[in-house]
């Protein structure tokens, strides 16, 4: 029997969907050719993936056609993809009958667009095969390796607290060994003639010892960052704080400071606020260059649900005090983004062993807070961190965090 021209394209459709749905890649498969089968099985005229880019109105082109690498989309658009719960929610571009945007869901992050368009208007059938594409590409490793995987909340926080546990056993083991060790060497000091070669060998036991009682300290506070005291504490004054270790430690880096002088009071205990700042303003100094500059600034912000899941942490819809910390630095690696956080002893410095931002989650998780972060070659890096009102959340009944995870 002679198959008909409907037949061998359903077969085709079939095929393509036997890929998408497989667990691992075919060999030598992209992105960019999954979409190009797309759109030649369909005869589209052009198929594009978009995601939209933090912080902003901004659609950035992932794959497909067009020179921009960005385009600024209407915010009717925008606003049906944000607010899309599935992705059979297509509908047509406002400005062009022949364009369909079919809604991509990701975990954890907010949602893309798969945008297709022809010079016929594209059947039923064809929209609804679409919608099985984008439900099959929000799982695809392939769009996962390109925008990067999302991570469940709740089991980086289960991750880290294994790890925090283990790490406060080891500091105890560890404050002996190296307060003995920093002891009998500065008794040893002592009798020894000053600037002879042994006294300069146990002055290197010395330091070597409280870089050692420096990194247990570290330890010390990872166990203890998940233990939420929250309390109305004004920013501004851990921020002036901040501020002035900064000037003392790190000299050669100018610290730009524009702090609101009305912000309302954050729900957060002032020492895991310092904390937090203190590793990400370390960060931004180590990133930065000889002369560069830090710059701090705050905002009042009200984040949605598709705001919320954009940041590390425990922030959910609702109002907060933002604060922006952004270094001229060279930026993160793409390959290193998605260790971030969530590898507690992951680091890119030498003879550091990482932990600060897994400490910042993990205050910021108990506290209801959360942090994102931006980064470009060129421009550097730029760390958001949202902290709850404490007007917001102590009116609501039950909504004071007091346990330790």
């Amino acid at each position: 029997m002679k198959a008909t021209a409907s037949t061998i394209r359903n077969a085709a459709r079939c095929q393509m969907l036997s890929h998408l749905l497989a667990s691992e890649p075919i060999v030598g498969q992209t992105l960019e050719k999954v979409l190009n089968d797309v759109c030649s099985t369909l005869e589209l005229d052009d198929l594009a993936l978009r995601w939209p880019i933090q912080g902003t109105s901004q659609i950035n082109l992932i794959v497909g056609p067009g020179k921009q690498e960005s385009q600024k989309w209407e915010s009717e658009v925008v606003g049906r993809l944000a607010g899309a719960k599935s992705s059979t929610e297509a509908f047509a571009d406002p400005k062009n009958d022949h364009r369909l945007h079919i809604p991509l869901l990701f975990q954890g992050r907010r949602n893309g667009a798969i945008s297709a368009s022809r010079s016929e208007t594209i059947s039923e059938e064809d929209c609804i095969f679409l919608t099985v594409v984008a439900q099959c590409l929000g799982k695809h490793p392939l769009l996962l390796e390109r925008v990067g995987a999302s991570h469940d909340q709740f089991q980086v926080a289960q991750r880290l607290q294994d790890a925090a546990v283990v790490a406060g056993k080891i500091a105890h083991d560890f404050d002996n060994i190296f307060t003995g060790v920093v002891g009998f060497a500065e008794m040893a000091q002592s009798m020894l003639e000053p600037g002879s070669m042994p006294s300069q060998y146990v002055t290197e036991i010395t330091s070597a010892g409280n870089r050692g009682i420096a990194f247990t300290q570290q330890l010390h506070q990872m166990s203890r960052s998940g233990m939420a005291r929250p309390m109305p504490t004004n920013v501004g004054g851990v921020l002036a704080r901040e501020e002035t270790r900064l000037k003392k430690s790190a000299p050669t880096v100018r610290l730009q400071c524009a702090a609101a002088s009305d912000l309302p009071a954050v729900l957060m205990d002032p020492a895991a606020l310092q904390t937090v700042l203190s590793h990400l303003l370390d960060n931004a100094v180590e990133a930065s260059p000889p002369n560069g500059v830090i710059r701090v600034s705050t905002a009042l912000i009200e984040l949605s649900d598709a705001e919320a899941r954009e940041y590390y942490g425990g922030a959910t819809a609702g109002p907060y005090v933002e604060l922006r910390i952004a270094d001229e630095g060279s930026g993160v690696r793409d390959d290193y983004r998605k260790r971030l956080f969530v590898e507690p002893f992951f680091t890119t410095k030498v003879r550091h062993r990482g932990l600060g931002l897994a400490i910042v989650f993990r205050i910021l998780y108990a506290h209801r807070g959360g942090v994102r972060f931006e980064s470009n070659s060129t421009r550097g890096s730029v760390f958001h961190v949202v902290l709850p009102l404490a007007a917001a959340r102590t009116s609501e009944p039950g909504n004071v965090p007091s346990v330790r995870i």
